[in-house]
């Protein structure tokens, strides 16, 4: 898995989200780094392994803001300082997501080079 995560494209972002859960309830947390297949999210509540969830966000690319909504796979959970840090891939995603996820990432990377 470390091999795969680190072949893909990646930013380290910081952007709100909002994850549902299974039972109906949602979290607030925030997306730490985008990849083209998933995310890493900071959550205040560990997140189950192998569970499936919801996440719901926005990323802004070339002037325009882009809402997206995917199903991702819980893939790690540590501790890190007084948060959970989860590793999502994502699952099922609609194919238009793929290009956009790409450009943001290179956006969010050029800037910082």
């Amino acid at each position: 898995m470390a091999e795969e995560r680190r072949r893909k494209l990646r930013a380290a972002i910081t952007r709100p989200v909002i994850i549902y859960l299974s039972s109906g309830s949602k979290v607030h947390a925030y997306i730490i780094d985008l990849a083209e297949n998933g995310i890493a999210i900071k959550t205040p509540m560990p997140a189950g392994i192998g569970a499936e969830l919801t996440f719901k966000f926005s990323f802004p690319l070339k002037n325009q803001t882009h809402d997206f909504v995917v199903k991702g796979k819980v893939i790690y959970c540590h501790l890190r300082a007084d948060k959970y840090v989860s590793g999502i891939k994502f699952v099922n995603m609609k194919k238009e997501y793929a290009p956009l996820f790409k450009s943001i990432i290179l956006e969010v990377n050029s800037k910082r080079n």
